[in-house]
């Protein structure tokens, strides 16, 4: 499924060899940081994950979710807490990717450094972003590239991404907006399904978010045999109060972050554990894919009344389930909360 309450759990068993790895686990962020039982280096706050690193040696912080596809988007944003005004490259910070064992994985950073830290004539800030493969504890550089626009040169935040392929991964950065920087070619059987966070010696990130998306649904997949008609026969003889038209009421949305894909009116059909969202009308974005009848989401029962754990199709055909919640208000206001993506949007009840 696409981008993604997970508990947070930590393995305090992490492992210490002389001259390898300080390696940590955890249970795929995806902004979930709730239930989170802290490491002494891997810390819960009121901004996301800190990691530091004191250690001689890079840490990594391995996400025991795994990738469940050969096709993904996986994105950390963080800021590089050391990367300050003192003229000194910072110590870098980015992810790990296609983690197989201690001995063989790859990983993605970023370093800040001045070109002529001791010339103020010449001396220019840029970033490093540097892409290599551990095999057998051997590292090797595979790719990189230096940027100095459109970034957080110094401590700010920064988005790391890299587009997983078939047969490459394509890595991007930015400060607000994703800038694709380079192609490297990376073979099936390098290729681990475990991802995390790395941070080498003296090091510390600050993680506001990690997102983990897989490809769009193809829209056949997706298309339901509810049309107008058979929706309005079945409301006629329904006696749940839910099940229903339901309109845009209103959105609270981080634009930086997630944008709104059309003033929706759906339909909720009565499933046996919750109910099938359909698609009725309202797509701005993609209008001319989206047609009546269409699946755009899920809400599944919990534990606590007019609570549940939902799953939701954007507007791009990617499905959302990473801590995607819906609560009905009085049985006539649906909130969905997309705590990933700071956003939540309103439906009212069509009486």
């Amino acid at each position: 499924m696409n981008k993604y309450l997970i508990l947070l759990i930590v393995v305090l068993s992490s492992m210490f060899v002389a001259g390898a790895e300080t390696i940590w686990h955890y249970n795929a962020s995806f902004n979930s940081f709730h239930d989170f039982t802290p490491a002494p280096q891997v810390k819960l706050g009121e901004q996301g994950l800190s990691v530091s690193n004191p250690s001689d040696t890079t840490m990594l912080v391995l996400s025991k979710r795994t990738a469940s596809d050969e096709q993904y988007r996986y994105l950390v944003r963080f800021s590089n807490s050391k990367a300050k005004k003192n003229g000194h490259a910072s110590p870098a910070c980015g992810m790990v990717l296609f983690y197989k064992n201690p001995s063989n994985y790859y990983t993605l950073k970023m370093t800040a450094y001045n070109t002529h830290p001791y010339d103020e004539m010449r001396d220019e800030r840029q970033v490093k972003v540097s892409l290599y493969k551990v095999e057998h504890k051997k590292v090797m550089l595979v790719k990189e590239q230096i940027v100095s626009s459109d970034i957080n040169l110094y401590n700010g935040v920064n988005s790391l991404c890299v587009d997983v392929q078939k047969n490459a991964v394509n890595v991007s950065v930015g400060d607000n907006r994703l800038k694709e920087l380079f192609t490297a070619d990376i073979p099936k059987e390098d290729r681990g399904d475990v991802m995390g966070l790395m941070v080498a010696p003296d090091g510390e990130m600050q993680v506001e978010r990690t997102v983990l998306s897989y490809e769009k649904c193809e829209t056949t997949k997706i298309m339901t045999a509810w049309t107008k008609d058979k929706l309005e026969a079945h409301f006629a003889q329904s006696k749940n109060p839910f099940e229903g038209y339901w309109e845009y009421l209103d959105r609270d949305m981080d634009d930086g972050i997630a944008r709104l894909g059309g003033k929706y009116r759906i339909a909720l059909v009565a499933t046996g554990d919750g109910f099938d969202i359909i698609y009725v009308s309202g797509a701005q974005v993609g209008k001319s894919e989206w047609r009546g009848g269409m699946l755009k989401g899920r809400l599944t029962k919990t534990i606590f009344n007019d609570n549940y754990k939902a799953f939701w199709i954007d507007s791009t055909f990617r499905p959302i389930d990473d801590d995607v919640n819906g609560f009905f208000e009085s049985g006539v206001i649906l909130d969905m909360s997309f705590p990933t993506y700071k956003s939540k949007i309103r439906f009212s009840k069509v009486l």
